[in-house]
């Protein structure tokens, strides 16, 4: 009788001893997770006498050859190999990759892991790009390690773990892209710098812009292992002109105009950019080669000390040269003109007739942009149809001084400035205080 139980004992530990070595020998995936954090490759060369030399055994008999009879089930089975692989705690020699001493996964052998790392490296090399190394910021090496069979959580194929190593083991996430979509857009809306937006997309760095229907990953990843490129490039970029400034007693402190238009110039450059996963982190010049030379500005700058900013009770003309087109008072259709027209060049420098406070520096309606000056005393001038404001309300400024450019804006026939002198908001007829010929 105990020999009996005995000779079952043995029958049985052979059965399931027949179907660890079926799963290890048949399996087709070679990736497969050994622990939380760690992955794995079985050996396909494996046999029943390797496995009998690990247990520490003589391999079995013919008398008990494994054969499952007609009493035991599949989940017998099962449980038979789950109990013989932890009681056995049957291990098998693999290769390892270490990070820092740190082992992160496992391959079947050293050419599975060296192809890991030759694919992790290959992901971050953009195709035609002038690639001078391809490294690893940790200190990464292959070696011999060992693994618990009873680990075994699951397959992977090479490339699933290059991305697990990628991601960290942080699942991606894609979001598809919509029509008006921008990079920053999504980078913000799901709270990643965008460094983390272009570790996440290998290679759009480079590209910059998305097509309707892509698909990004906004996984934040925390890579296993850094990958470094260093590569050479050639650009063209702007080169800054000088500008210089001439003094003149023509014009007020704080005027200034051009004289002669700068123009940027043009150089090659070659450099050497520095990529962690694919985002630039560092850049070296080489190099830089002038190809065309900039040519330097040149700005007068007003000299002639300015008179105080306020009302000086006298006026001055708006703008040095012009042509008076229609005067104050003529009648447009059910209106009289509140002021008086003067032609000049689109650009034209427009002056503050007196000294005082801008109340109002902006669009209105018929009057195109406008500057309104508040000189005291209830007085005020308008100067509407203008290009370009020079100042903004609650500026104080000087008889003299620019606060606008002449244009054509609002409702008008042509390039001019409208100049109004009011009391008390009422229109006066400029010239009252100017003599326009």
């Amino acid at each position: 009788m105990i020999r009996y139980k005995y000779n079952v004992l043995r029958r049985t530990m052979a059965v399931a001893m027949a179907v660890l070595m079926m799963i290890l020998v048949f399996s087709d995936n070679a990736v497969i997770y050994a622990q939380p954090g760690s992955e794995v490759v079985i050996d396909h060369e494996v046999s029943m006498r390797n496995l009998d030399e690990r247990l520490g055994r003589e391999p079995l008999s013919d008398e008990v050859s494994p054969k499952v009879g007609s009493t035991s089930t599949v989940r017998e089975v099962g449980n038979l190999l789950d109990m013989t692989a932890n009681t056995l705690n049957v291990k098998y020699d693999v290769t390892a990759i270490f990070v820092d001493g740190e082992p992160i996964a496992y391959c079947r052998n050293q050419a599975d892991a060296e192809s890991v790392l030759w694919l992790l490296k290959r992901s971050y090399q953009v195709v035609g790009a002038d690639i001078q190394s391809v490294s690893f910021v940790e200190d990464v090496t292959i070696g011999d390690s060992r693994i618990e069979i009873a680990n075994f959580g699951g397959f992977k194929t090479t490339k699933e773990l290059v991305s697990y190593i990628q991601h960290g083991g942080i699942e991606p996430e894609f979001y598809t892209v919509k029509e008006g979509d921008t990079i920053v857009g999504i980078a913000e809306a799901n709270q990643m710098t965008m460094d983390d937006f272009f570790i996440a997309n290998p290679g759009m760095q480079t590209r910059k812009y998305l097509t309707v229907g892509q698909q990004v990953n906004v996984a934040v990843p925390q890579p296993l292992i850094n990958v470094q490129t260093v590569e050479n490039i050639s650009y063209s970029e702007a080169v800054d002109f000088e500008v210089i400034e001439e003094g003149t007693n023509q014009m007020f402190e704080g005027e200034k105009e051009v004289k002669v238009t700068g123009k940027k110039g043009q150089q090659t450059v070659e450099a050497q950019i520095y990529c962690i996963n694919g985002v630039e982190h560092d850049r070296e010049i080489l190099s830089e080669t002038i190809t065309e030379e900039p040519i330097a500005a040149v700005w007068r700058v007003g000299t002639k000390v300015a008179p105080p900013k306020k009302g000086t009770g006298e006026f001055d003309y708006p703008a040095d040269k012009f042509i008076v087109t229609s005067r104050f008072g003529v009648w447009r259709g059910r209106r009289r003109h509140t002021g008086i027209d003067l032609a000049m060049p689109i650009g034209t420098p427009v002056k503050a007739a007196d000294g005082g406070v801008v109340i109002f520096a902006g669009n209105r309606t018929s009057y195109g942009r406008i500057v309104i000056i508040d000189h005291g005393a209830r007085m005020s001038s308008f100067y509407a149809h203008c290009s370009e404001l020079l100042v903004k309300p609650g500026d104080k400024v000087f008889k003299g001084q620019r606060v606008a450019l002449s244009g054509n804006t609002g409702r008008s026939t042509g390039p001019h400035l409208h100049f109004e002198v009011r009391m008390d908001d009422v229109p006066l007829n400029p010239a009252n205080y100017l003599e326009f010929n």
